[in-house]
């Protein structure tokens, strides 16, 4: 987990939804985080990669391991969580649906933007799949809802300009609430 501090801004959680240790979902994020450093805003990252997520089976948080105690206090303790949201068979991973349901009490009311990634162009049926859990959850959502394929990638660096300038129009639109 990074933080970042100083504000005057809401605090934000970024949280990178794919599982895959070189991902372009942690890339698109990885740009989100960098403009929100640039602007001194305060955030915190959280990387399903590297975390020992339990499952979810409706335990107190204090009695879940410490990672992901540390996910649901990052959730709690934020105004805006940002999900990078790869597609697995046009649905929101597994794993972020577990992040949902542990930290669902914590979701009411938060605003939450979507930088969605699809090898397959699915991304739109996956953003909506996580939509629809968030909404439930009591989340608002920001848009723009950032979708993105492998034809906005050259090699590890994104090159579609249109997915730069919704990455920024989402992390604006996040830096408003």
């Amino acid at each position: 987990m990074v933080r970042r501090e100083k504000n005057n801004y809401p605090s934000i959680a970024l949280i990178q939804g794919s599982l895959h240790p070189s991902s372009h979902t942690a890339i698109l994020l990885d740009a989100a985080a960098r403009i929100l450093s640039a602007r001194g805003v305060r955030f915190t990252m959280f990387d399903l990669h590297t975390a020992d997520l339990d499952l979810y089976d409706a335990r107190a948080v204090e009695e879940y391991g410490a990672s992901t105690r540390e996910c649901i206090e990052a959730i709690k303790t934020s105004d805006v969580i940002l999900f990078g949201v790869p597609a697995y068979a046009a649905q929101a991973p597994g794993s972020l649906k577990n992040v949902v349901q542990l930290a669902s009490g914590f979701l009411k009311e938060k605003k939450a933007g979507l930088i969605c990634f699809s090898e397959k162009g699915t991304a739109y049926e996956a953003s909506l799949d996580f939509i629809a859990l968030l909404n439930k959850a009591g989340s608002h959502i920001l848009k723009p809802v950032v979708l993105a394929s492998p034809d906005s990638f050259r090699g590890n660096a994104i090159f579609d300009d249109v997915v730069l300038q919704l990455i920024e129009e989402l992390v604006e639109a996040a830096l408003r609430t």
